[in-house]
């Protein structure tokens, strides 16, 4: 929790200021100082003389007298729950640290903390405008005023108005006068108490004081009207509409982001965005929104969903959809691509192709030395044709007379000597009339085609 806070310059020339005297300013100023993350302090006149002015004599009475002061003019608000506390008001109108985390001290009746801390890995955010176009933090919403109960530190007596007893006070000057000749010592500002008297926290200042600041906070303004002999001035010319800034949402789609920001805006109390962050961001939008088309709207609605309520998160959000859907749209192409060449190709597979005169000769020679072999391993024993049939192939058959392919030259000798009457034994019973010529491969390495 940081505790170093911020004092505006304007605070010095504040109307509601300059009605404090010294010593109020300065308590006020000790609880703005000494107040948490959330602008909440304990409120008893001990504790705060203790904390604000450790090393100066000032009376319990002094403090609760300025106190009075203080919530007349509506700077704090002083209430119980299980305990005295001091909300100072309008507090984020003048703190914006970066982060503000929970209040150990329990919040007035009707009052919403601004929560943005670390816990662990994790930020947590509640009722926190995180909008980088404005650094500004807004006010806490509230539904309806906050409440205070007594609090029982301030039950010392009674503040003494001047106008009950008729006497004019002559150490409290009033707002435009000049003060006493004699200065007050520190601590001795406000008014009176006396011992053995109860304090309502519901008294307000004089009637006689309060009609004395309006009168000068407001003086009326007396209205200027022209001589009778002389006419009216001619009206100023109109000027002209001012320029449309480049990051306005000045598109349907950037309008239509806009319209639901500013709603999700208005439902939580904060300040809905007026534009864009950069130009490039609004480009970015621009080039995702062209993307997605018809789909923007409902990509910007599960953008609120999830809690980007920023213009920087919902462009973000709406980007990365736009990039998954060009994706999906490059895989689809990619499937259709392959589906395509599938078909084509299975296409191919159910056409035969036409063979030529060449390669139907080939084929005519494998099928017919084909079967011939098949016959021929029903004729000897496995050894003897796996050792000199097995890697034959039938290469060309031409005017009765079938060529085939050995592995060597060896089992070229062997088929055409003691095989022989074997292989034309065969040969007559399938294909009469057929003439069947061993020729030995060029390599040693053949290629085995029994059957196809």
């Amino acid at each position: 929790m940081s505790t170093r806070r911020m004092i505006d310059p304007a605070f010095w020339r504040s109307r509601t200021v300059g009605k404090l005297t010294t010593f109020q300013r300065l308590l006020f100023l000790g609880i703005i100082s000494n107040a948490d993350d959330q602008g909440r302090i304990e409120g008893e006149p001990a504790l705060l003389r203790a904390t604000i002015f450790p090393w100066d004599d000032v009376s319990l009475a002094d403090i609760t007298n300025a106190l009075h002061v203080l919530i007349d003019l509506e700077c704090i608000l002083l209430y119980e729950v299980g305990g005295c506390y001091i909300q100072v008001l309008n507090w984020w109108k003048y703190q914006h640290p970066r982060w503000a985390y929970p209040s150990r001290f329990p919040a007035p009746t009707g009052w919403r903390d601004c929560l943005h801390y670390r816990q662990g890995n994790k930020v947590i955010s509640e009722n926190w405008n995180d909008d980088d176009l404005d650094d500004e933090k807004p006010p806490v919403p509230r539904e309806t005023p906050p409440t205070a109960a007594p609090c029982p530190a301030l039950t010392m007596g009674p503040i003494i108005d001047d106008t009950e007893t008729g006497a004019e006070s002559d150490t409290t000057p009033q707002w435009g006068q000049s003060g006493p000749t004699v200065e007050p010592e520190r601590g001795q500002g406000g008014p009176t108490v006396e011992p053995g008297h109860s304090i309502s926290i519901s008294n307000r200042i004089s009637d006689r004081n309060r009609e004395n600041l309006s009168s000068i906070d407001s003086p009326p303004k007396a209205e200027r009207k022209p001589p009778p002999s002389q006419k009216p001035p001619n009206p100023p010319p109109e000027k002209p509409p001012p320029a449309q800034s480049p990051l306005a949402f000045d598109t349907p789609q950037a309008q239509l982001l806009q319209r639901h920001l500013a709603a999700n805006a208005n439902a939580r109390g904060y300040r809905s965005p007026l534009r864009f962050g950069s130009l490039e961001q609004k480009a970015a939008f621009s080039q995702a929104a062209a993307v997605l088309g018809e789909q923007l709207g409902g990509v910007i609605e599960s953008a609120m969903r999830v809690q980007c309520l920023s213009v920087q998160k919902a462009v973000a959000y709406v980007s990365k959809a736009a990039s998954n859907r060009i994706k999906e749209r490059e895989e689809e192409t990619r499937r259709k691509a392959e589906r395509a060449e599938l078909e084509a190709e299975y296409e191919d597979r159910r056409t035969p192709r036409q063979l030529t005169a060449e390669e139907q000769a080939q084929e005519e020679a494998r099928q017919t030395w084909a079967a011939i072999a098949e016959e021929l391993e029903r004729q000897m024993t496995q050894e003897t044709f796996s050792t000199w049939f097995a890697n034959s192939q039938g290469r060309s058959l031409q005017d009765g007379t079938l060529t085939v392919e050995v592995c060597s030259r060896y089992a070229k000798d062997v088929l055409d000597g003691r095989l022989r009457a074997t292989i034309d034994r065969v040969v007559n019973r399938i294909e009469p009339g057929l003439q069947v010529i061993f020729v030995a491969h060029s390599s040693a390495a053949c290629t085995a085609v029994r059957r196809n």
